[in-house]
């Protein structure tokens, strides 16, 4: 219609700023998602031309499955019993009918439009990143484990570190793309990979090695060697995992045989508490205690009252023990000598282990290991608590193989589930699966998690033929993510899947042409 008006091809112009709006919008604001969204849409609508959009969408196989995933949400409705919650998971789903359908009905078949758009998310990316960093270094917060969130300052940190490793896939896809601008794309690349090392998120870091390990099956594929050496890093992956948390799992045998002293330097008795044992970098921590010769002399270190509690509000001395532990010393009068100025500033912030101080991911690992180590209570512990919502939700499964529980139904089986299994974890941390297949699953039982599984098979073994590098690799991204994180129960996590899938749709070989 608009074209008539103006006696341009505006359209086409509307379509990708549509486009380009919720590229802009998926690492900044909400609200430009949406408008993106529903601009794409409207633009259709302006435009007119439904018997085009009809034949496009009818002869694109990977839209039609990806429009029955849409519609087994609608569907599952039918046995749901909490159709308020139902129809708030269709608002939030819409992105994944409307984008697509935008991007399917009407092809963007220009390389230099497809190129745009990813610019725009580029420099979106750019700009949120570099805010975040800035305010991590100029933060002054006391909480210095938590300091990591001060890196998405516009949405979840989750979301927000898998869209940093898009952001590396795209910067590496124009590095090779443009020998003219490499340098410019080498140090996005150089910027988003320091951005994850420092992010200190699990899903950002596990999608990066998706990513990586999907870039070298796509440039190694032709050669059997690479094939071969792909397959054995993913075993190898999977094996160390296994290994690493059975070691930090039996770490307590392997303390068992601590020599214990029975008296300090200065003739006190030492405390030991062999019975309910508590582990710091794999050290038990309520051994070698000497209440007596702490509380006598904290007062020469700090101001605080040892009785009380630290800036962070936890019990002081709590905090003192742990840290005493993660430096290998004995909780004495001398052990305490042995720290310094600094050590008395983290321990009086509330830090609780010196390890919590390390660069980027290594603090976030040995977080995580104090987490394996002291697995008993799993309330404000991310990966215990995934490990809980993973086991209720095989238990949900088990109750509702075929069918699922329907579209709105998830949190309140999940909820059943843990009154029923008298979980530890405490009302506040009652969440969902924070796994993207067990939640399919959950919801609409074996046929719903065929038709997942057939759709994302699909995509990749499209692109690959294609050879569609960025496709291919983005892939490769996203769907690390849905291992840990319920990427498609979110906003930001629908849309960013609706764009970079929705770009990448197509079966027709005059796609991202050069003209």
């Amino acid at each position: 219609m608009l074209d008539k008006w103006f006696g341009l091809k505006i359209h086409g112009y509307l379509h990708v700023l549509g486009m380009m709006i919720l590229a802009f919008g998926l690492p900044m604001n909400k609200v430009l998602m949406s408008i993106g969204a529903i601009w794409g849409i409207s633009n259709l609508v302006l435009e007119g031309k439904y018997l085009e959009y009809w034949e496009n969408c009818k002869k694109n196989k990977l839209y039609l499955l990806l429009f029955a995933l849409f519609l087994m949400h609608i569907i599952g409705l039918l046995w749901s019993s909490n159709l308020q919650y139902g129809l708030h998971d269709l608002k939030v789903k819409l992105p994944l009918f409307a984008v697509p359908l935008a991007l399917v009905a009407r092809p963007i078949y220009k390389k230099v439009e497809i190129h745009l758009i990813l610019l725009t998310f580029l420099t979106s990316l750019l700009i949120c990143s570099s805010i975040n960093f800035i305010s991590y270094f100029t933060s002054v917060s006391s909480d210095a484990p938590e300091r990591f969130r001060e890196m998405s300052l516009f949405g979840s940190h989750i979301r927000f570190s898998i869209l940093v490793v898009i952001g590396v896939v795209i910067s590496i896809y124009f590095f090779v793309l443009f020998q003219k601008w490499r340098w410019l794309f080498l140090l996005l690349t150089i910027w988003f990979l320091t951005y994850t090392f420092y992010s200190q998120v699990i899903s950002g870091f596990l999608s990066l090695v998706s990513a990586l390990l999907f870039f070298a099956l796509y440039f190694g594929w032709k050669f059997k060697w690479i094939k071969i050496i792909s397959l054995l890093t993913l075993l190898i992956l999977g094996a160390a995992s296994i290994v690493f948390i059975q070691k930090l799992s039996h770490v307590k045998k392997a303390n068992s045989s601590i020599h214990l002293a029975k008296k300090t330097a200065l003739g006190h008795v030492y405390y030991h508490d062999t019975v309910n044992p508590v582990y710091e970098q794999g050290m038990p921590i309520y051994i070698h205690i000497s209440d007596e010769e702490l509380k006598s002399d904290w007062h020469k270190y700090s101001k605080l009252n040892y009785e009380g509690k630290d800036k962070k509000g936890n019990i002081l001395r709590g905090t003192l023990y742990r840290y005493m532990t993660a430096k290998k010393l004995r909780k004495d009068a001398e052990g305490l000598s042995k720290l310094t100025k600094e050590d008395f500033e983290n321990i009086e912030n509330g830090l609780a282990s010196p390890m919590l101080l390390e660069k980027g991911i290594f603090a976030r690992l040995s977080a995580i290991r104090y987490q394996i180590e002291n697995s008993s209570n799993p309330n404000g512990q991310s990966l215990l608590q995934r490990i809980e919502y993973w086991k209720t939700g095989l238990a949900i499964i088990k109750e509702n193989p075929f069918l699922g529980v329907g579209t709105g139904d998830v949190q309140d089986a999940f909820n059943q589930e843990y009154v029923k299994k008298k979980t530890a974890l405490q009302k506040e941390y009652w969440f969902r699966a924070h796994n993207m297949f067990l939640t399919i699953q959950i919801s609409f039982g074996i046929i719903g998690t065929i038709l997942f599984f057939w759709f994302l098979f699909s995509f990749l073994r499209v692109n690959f033929r294609q050879k569609n590098l960025l496709g291919f690799c983005i892939f490769g991204v996203i769907v690390a993510s849905f291992f840990i994180e319920d990427t498609l129960e979110t906003q930001t996590g629908v849309s960013l899947f609706s764009l970079f899938f929705g770009l990448f749709l197509y079966q027709d070989s005059k796609v991202h042409s050069e003209h």
